[in-house]
């Protein structure tokens, strides 16, 4: 029922968090936005304070150029949409996230100076603070800031510095900005959100003098020494375990560091170092993030170029390049290995986020990803969207993942847009490094409130030159369904398909999937999503079966030459045996 799954979501929250999500929803009974707008009074234009380490580094424009922006064009979520220029800002019948998008302010940055005065003296003009304009929620609020902020008092100082009547109005609505959201700080969601208020009230806070921008800065300090320590894991993972937000997050952290200031300094350099090296950890041999949880490429700076930046501004911290060999994010839920062929696997046994703030978590325990040579064969659904609907609740299944179902439900109670209710908790993780080979074994109770309760363990075993092993174990006091899946990348053709085994072709090779077990294999059609707003048909091998105590497993192989494969022995590959 509705209410004991609202229930079973709210009793996740911290006891503060449910009390501002309360005082949230009903400040429109005493909050007049128009009437605060009125009673802002900015002081005169402050001089910049900012003595940058070095450039800004601007975050990540996508498709929108400045001849496409000039010409009226603008895509986001690569969905291209004919605004104008300056565009309309107020853009019915697009998702929310594509409006957020709109009034971040990233594509600012591939703008001239001339037309970014316009754009901005246009936002002013035609954007007033006011009730339900998203333009002026906390997030959009908080990128735009610093983007201004980064962009003219940094970027482009002296033209500021020479044109005082724009300076003027930048300065009343940055000031405008800042005010509002320094009363609106969004502790009811926590997570990234938080992090980026924060950072927004500390950037503005060192850029600009006076009494004003102190206060901002003391509370923007003031969150982030409470929310590093939690947020940042203990292995440089980000607590929502999603790598396209720990690339987020990282480039956030790198300009506060940026700024010069040696009291964000002594705060953030010691997480930033540890957020670089698992960085590293969490990328395929193309360079690129896995994507766990809500993850999307194109949407971050390249973790190559993140990377650099931070070690340029740390002073060398950290090696150049991805990481070679087995790695364990113990906190984070992510273990692996990387071989210097462009070989990568990476495996989920973790958490699928915070207790408090799990909306980016999807029901992926025990998923992978997989690379050979640099070529992704085995990949994770991504993310689509952020708006409720078939695709968002597709890519959030744990039937869109490289794990197993059963009776066809997920192992995490995703509702919703952000909502997750029941979810499944990993026991008992076990990890063995052997030089660059691998061996990974726990299980969940994310099924535990089924009829028989169920319990699904897995074991992961990788050995040089990229076989990889798993064995599925299900015990249940009354017959179950599991389905376990792989979700081929689009780029791979199925050229032999019996009831155990697929010889899968690849751009850089050829692949062999043997599976064992009571079962049978099939093909289903399943979605990728690497890039938001794109979905791409893919093939997926799904291998059913029945029973009360379930044993299953599948072995994956770089060479088409797999002989046997067996849930006690492992596989005979080339006449040499990979064991468990």
């Amino acid at each position: 029922m509705a209410v004991f799954r609202f229930l079973r979501t709210a009793r996740c929250l911290e006891p503060a968090q449910a009390l501002a999500q309360a005082t949230w929803r009903l400040r429109w009974l005493w909050e007049d936005p128009q009437r605060f707008a009125r009673r802002c009074n900015p002081p005169p234009a402050p001089k910049c304070a900012w003595q940058l380490r070095q450039a800004w580094l601007p975050p990540w424009a996508g498709k929108n150029t400045s001849t496409e922006m000039l010409a009226g064009r603008w895509t986001f979520l690569n969905r291209p949409r004919r605004l104008s220029w300056p565009p309309e800002w107020q853009t019915d019948g697009e998702a929310r996230l594509w409006q957020y998008n709109l009034h971040y302010f990233d594509y600012l940055w591939a703008l001239d100076y001339a037309d970014g005065k316009t754009l901005v003296t246009d936002w002013t003009a035609r954007c007033p603070l006011g009730r339900g304009s998203i333009g002026w929620e906390s997030y959009p609020t908080s990128l735009r800031l610093a983007n201004w902020c980064g962009y003219f008092w940094g970027a482009n100082r002296h033209g500021i510095q020479e044109d005082r009547s724009f300076h003027r109005r930048l300065w009343e609505s940055a000031y405008l900005q800042a005010q509002w959201l320094y009363r609106h700080i969004e502790r009811h969601l926590l997570g990234n959100h938080l992090l980026e208020n924060a950072a927004a009230l500390t950037l503005a806070g060192t850029c600009l003098d006076g009494a004003d921008a102190a206060r901002w800065y003391r509370r923007g300090m003031e969150i982030l020494a409470e929310q590093l320590p939690a947020q940042i894991l203990p292995d440089g993972g980000h607590y929502e375990r999603s790598p396209m937000y720990h690339q987020r997050v990282m480039h956030v952290l790198a300009m506060l560091l940026n700024t010069g200031s040696e009291e964000l300094a002594g705060l953030l350099v010691e997480p930033l170092t540890r957020m670089a090296v698992a960085m590293r950890r969490m990328c395929h041999g193309d360079g690129q993030i896995a994507l766990f949880n809500d993850s999307a490429l194109g949407v971050c700076n390249p973790p190559g170029e993140l990377l650099d930046y931070v070690r340029r501004l740390i002073g060398g911290a950290g090696e150049a390049g991805l990481s070679v060999g087995v790695f364990a994010l113990p906190d984070s839920g992510y273990y692996g290995s990387s071989l210097d062929d462009g070989t990568f696997v990476i495996c989920d046994a973790g958490p699928i986020g915070p207790r408090c703030q799990s909306g980016h978590g999807h029901g992926d325990v025990f998923s992978f990803e997989l690379s050979l040579r640099g070529c992704r064969l085995i990949v994770d659904s991504g993310v689509h969207d952020y708006h409720a609907g078939p695709m968002r609740d597709y890519c959030r299944s744990t039937a869109a993942h490289n794990t197993l179902t059963i009776n066809g439900l997920d192992s995490c109670e995703s509702w919703g847009v952000f909502r997750v209710g029941r979810r499944a908790e990993v026991r008992d993780v076990r990890w063995e490094a052997m030089g660059q080979d691998f061996r990974l074994e726990a299980w969940h109770d994310g099924y535990r409130h089924l009829k028989g309760r169920p319990v699904h363990s897995r074991r992961f075993t990788f050995r040089r030159p990229g076989v990889l092993m798993f064995r599925d174990n299900v015990t249940s006091a009354v017959p179950v369904r599991g389905v376990s899946r792989l979700h081929l990348h689009p780029d791979c053709r199925l050229q032999a398909v019996t009831d155990t085994r697929a010889e899968v072709a690849f751009p850089a090779g050829r692949l062999t999937v043997c599976f064992a077990g009571p079962g049978r294999l099939t093909v289903e059609k399943g979605m990728y999503c690497p890039q938001f707003g794109l979905a791409i048909d893919n093939p997926v091998l799904a291998f059913t079966s029945a029973g009360r105590d379930m044993a299953i497993g599948a072995c994956i192989a770089p060479a088409g030459a797999v002989s046997t494969f067996d849930l006690e022995q492992g596989a005979i590959i080339d006449g040499r045996l990979f064991g468990w």
